[in-house]
């Protein structure tokens, strides 16, 4: 492995000495060619090895390296293999010549032999620029490379520790550069498979070996059942196997940006789960259910049009919004309806396609060619004229708002108004390069052009220049108007957009991209700009110039960008063929709207959540986050609200050290007062009679609902959380000194156990009373057994833990923190799942007591609370509802309708079972 390799013509060898020496000198092991051999191929695998297996591809530009073949085949081979690239120039180059993918990045100019120090210093810095993930990205390319030459043989695959580092590397590597390439997926994928298998095979082996053991039994002892037993361990070892690799392909599939394959995977995931015949463990249920969660809330992607065979570089939505045309290097137009099904293709040009435009009344399609030629089409995909008249290429082409006129941008310098009879009427004048993009005003009056002079100029209808627009450092890819008239926005190689008014004065700068910005648009109410990078992708920014969203998925340069006419879908083409339909909209996540909350508690029937903490106010909601009622109090700003177990009470502190009661209409019903400080904590036992309440006077106080004071414990320190026991026999308060105590209802101390080193925030019992789980100030949480002994310490969390939850089933614990996290174990200890979402600190974590449909709720301080769908039932509806044009019209998806079909994929041992069940019938 070296960490460089240099290409460059042998004509400029003095240049390149001087460079090698240098970066020797810093530590850089340099891989160059010193010697013009004659072509053969020995000496063509000998470079292919070396880009291979460099971290870094240098190629030195100059006029002799931008016209040699070598070089060229050089630069495709690191390409190819997704390299980190770095140009610099020793000779200026006409920008034209380079090759494409050097082309779209910030070069690096030695021309100055003068300031040859300080550029080399910019370039040792590219080079160490996030060094260990390159070296990855090369260590793990040159693996992959090695197995496809040995014909992808099992034995080159990575296991154990490498395999779980490789998928690591391959879930970072969706937001780096260089990008994984697609050779590196299909090896980790092949890794995780052959894993996968192994531990069938392993399951089986154990199965095989098992039934011999069984089947001596049966004829030593008569004990057949032993094989019986021990198949089944086989197979349930094995289900969970391919479950969990499932449900972490999903995630990886998610993180890498490929948002509709993470969705199949996860919801081929969820429907194996519901149809597995064999006991699948808690933790991989959870795991699987909450990635399919994870994605089904954060897809956006929700179709795409495949169908070009080459480049997408125009999109364009038709006015009544159900049909959407693309232009291509393949030098053809598409159709294509709403639900990805492709209609026509336009045949015509000559060469590629740079620009499509739907007419006002959607009857008319105009598109402009390379071929130096605009055409006119209907929706039938019959050609009803070609105007000619530029002297080169065609880049834009747009309709005027009342139909009658389009507007043409060249490389000839020039834009162009016709009619619709073809007819030339005027020719705009006044750019030195190329016109890249036009667009006329939503009134018809003016016109704006962008061009590669780094300008953008505003005209009248009779070709008189208005106002330049100077500003941007690069050409202007693409200029739009905003609905209203106006702004204009700007999009350019300078990497940024920008808002101008009609007077030329420049209002924002959208800043964001690292890649040219090829295409820029208003959505249709004019309160959201979209635009595509070479950068590979999509953002969404509002007027202030903040970034809303960013969109990633395109495996290449994004060239254009059309919002719906309805403004919910937003269409891109890119480089890599194909077009991507992203729903603005998405799945949401529930979300209760308060003013700060610290606390939250569900119903016992799971229907109705209870939130606390807001200023003089508890609130109720129901499950689609709709407020029902508002508890008042005096000062509630309280830690703890619960309902009773019939569901017809709720008790919440009031801020005057005391607890009220009401009914679940939000009546007040009575105030619980005797404390004589704060109430930090109140919980009802299991049969509803008697409420616990703790504080910070360090006492708890046991009460019946009349309000009657029955018992009261003294803690000797203040209790911040305390728990009922399910079976209603013992008291667990959590205190601010760090310890825990048990206590019987007749105010006996049973047992103290030094749970934390900081304060103990929360605890929770486990549904069978067996266990205990406490969170802290500490940042951990524990799980104790009743006599005190700790169990396991869950670690994870950056800042202290403020609550901790058992599932109505007991195997799974949800925990909240200040680092703004939401996180789920299991009873091992082992983090299952991370719930990101909120912006500031989660204060209560609860889950729903309904079995039938797994719910978490949980609050933060800025009064935001979410709640987390986990029904897998729920989320697959939800999936199967979200890929359902994908899954019937796209050729890659078609292959899973079987998903969301509701047939079940039937196990090879049901298989076996049911043609057993058959036999016997038949005997």
């Amino acid at each position: 492995m070296s960490d460089v390799f240099i290409s460059y013509s042998r004509k400029d060898k003095a240049f390149v000495e001087h460079l090698y020496q240098t970066l020797k000198e810093q530590g850089c092991e340099t891989w160059v060619d010193w010697h013009a051999i004659e072509w053969t191929e020995d000496w063509w695998q000998a470079i292919q090895r070396g880009i291979e297996g460099t971290n870094t591809f240098v190629f030195v530009l100059s006029p002799n390296s931008v016209e040699s073949a070598v070089c060229r085949d050089e630069i495709n081979h690191a390409v190819k293999h997704n390299k980190r690239l770095i140009p610099i120039v020793y000779q200026p180059v006409e920008a034209q010549q380079v090759h494409e993918a050097l082309g779209k990045l910030n070069w690096l100019f030695f021309c100055d032999a003068d300031r040859f120090v300080e550029m080399f210093g910019e370039l040792v810095r590219s080079i160490d620029m996030d060094l260990e993930y390159v070296k990855g990205h090369t260590r793990l390319l040159e693996k992959a490379i090695e197995w496809n030459q040995q014909t992808r043989n099992e034995s080159f695959l990575l296991r154990g520790v490498d395999l779980q580092t490789a998928e690591a590397w391959l879930v970072k590597g969706a937001s780096k550069q260089p990008q994984p390439t697609q050779l590196q997926g299909e090896y980790i994928s092949a890794s995780r498979a052959a894993e996968i298998q192994r531990q069938q095979a392993e399951a089986r082996r154990q199965q095989v070996f098992m039934a011999g053991v069984g089947m001596f039994a049966f004829l030593a002892f008569g004990a057949a059942a032993v094989a019986v037993q021990q198949r089944q361990v086989a197979e349930r070892r094995g289900i969970n196997a391919e479950l969990n690799a499932q449900s972490l392909t999903a995630i990886n599939l998610l993180e890498s940006n490929l948002g509709i394959e993470a969705l199949v995977e996860g919801l081929k995931a969820g429907q194996k789960l519901k149809s597995a015949t064999q006991e699948v463990e808690p933790e991989t249920a959870m795991r699987v259910v909450s990635a399919l969660r994870q994605i089904v809330y954060s897809v956006h992607e929700q179709n795409r049009l495949e169908g070009h065979g080459n480049t997408i570089e125009s999109v364009s939505f038709s006015p009544d919004g159900k049909t959407i045309a693309t232009g291509s290097w393949d030098n053809t137009v598409k159709l294509w309806n709403l639900k990805g099904e492709e209609l026509k293709t336009l045949k015509g040009h000559r060469d590629v396609v740079r620009s499509v435009s739907f007419s006002p009344d959607g009857k008319t399609i105009a598109t402009g060619s390379e071929d130096a030629t605009i055409k006119l089409w209907n929706l039938e995909g019959k050609e009803l004229k070609t105007l000619k008249g530029h002297g080169s290429h065609i880049l834009c082409v747009s309709f005027s708002p009342d139909g009658k006129t389009i507007v043409t941008g060249s490389g000839d310098r020039t834009a162009k108004l016709w009619n619709l009879e073809g007819k030339e009427l005027k020719t705009l004048k006044g750019h030195d390069v190329f016109v890249a993009s036009v667009s006329f005003s939503p009134d018809g009056k003016t016109i704006v052009t962008g061009s590669g002079d780094t300008t953008a100029k505003l005209w009248n209808l009779e070709g008189k220049e208005l106002k330049t627009l100077k500003g941007h450092r690069s050409a202007v890819k693409s200029v739009n108007f905003s609905p209203d008239g106006k702004t204009i926005a700007t999009g350019s190689e300078d990497y940024t957009a920008k808002l101008w008014n009609l007077e030329g004065k420049e209002l924002k700068t959208l800043k964001g991209h690292s890649g040219y910005i090829t295409s820029v648009s208003f959505s249709p109410d004019g309160k959201t700009i979209a635009t595509g990078s070479w950068d590979d992708t999509v953002k969404l920014w509002n007027l202030e110039g903040k970034e809303l969203k960013t969109l990633n998925g395109h495996l290449e340069s994004v060239e254009s960008v059309s919002f719906s006419p309805d403004g919910k879908t937003l269409a891109t083409g890119s480089w890599d063929n194909t077009v991507k339909l992203w729903n603005l909209e998405g799945k949401e996540l529930k979300k209760l709207k308060g003013y700060g909350s610290t606390t939250a508690s569900f119903s016992p029937d799971g229907k109705t959540i209870a939130t606390a903490g807001e200023p003089y106010t508890a609130k109720l909601w129901n499950l689609d986050g709709k407020e029902l009622k508002k508890l008042n109090g005096r000062s509630l700003v309280v830690q703890s609200i619960h309902f009773s177990p019939d569901g017809k009470t709720i008790a919440a502190e009031d801020g005057d050290f005391t607890v009220k009661l009401w009914n679940s209409e939000g009546k007040e019903l009575r105030i619980l007062k005797g404390h004589r400080a704060f109430v930090s904590s109140v919980n009802f036992s299991p049969d509803g009679k008697t409420i616990a309440t703790g504080s910070g006077d360090e006492t708890v106080k046991l009460w019946n609902l009349e309000g009657k004071e029955l018992k009261t414990l003294k803690a000797h320190s203040i209790s911040l959380a305390v728990s009922f026991s399910p079976d209603g026999r013992s008291i667990a308060t959590g205190l601010l000194d760090g310890t825990v105590k048990l206590w019987n209802l007749e105010g006996q101390e049973l047992n103290t156990f030094k749970a934390h080193l900081e304060r103990v925030t929360s605890l929770s019992f486990s549904p069978d009373g067996k266990k205990i789980a406490t969170g802290s100030e500490d940042n951990t949480i524990k799980l104790w057994n009743l006599e005190g002994q700790e169990l396991r310490t869950l670690k994870g969390h950056r800042e202290q833990v403020n609550s901790v939850s058992f599932s109505p089933d007991g195997k799974t614990i949800a925990t909240g923190s200040a680092d703004k996290t939401v996180k789920l174990w299991n009873l091992e200890g082992q983090e299952l799942r991370t719930l990101k979402g909120h912006r500031e600190q989660v204060n209560s974590v609860s889950f729903s007591p309904d079995h039938n449909q797994l719910l978490l709720a949980s609050v933060t301080s800025d009064g935001e609370g979410i709640l987390w769908n986990l029904d897998i039932n729920d989320l697959q509806q939800h999936g199967c509802e979200w890929l359902n044009d994908y899954l019937k019209h796209n050729l890659n998806g078609k292959p899973y309708q079987n998903l969301c079909t509701g047939s079940a994929a039937v196990s090879p041992w049901e298989q076996a079972m049911g043609w057993v069940r058959e036999r016997l019938s038949r005997s």
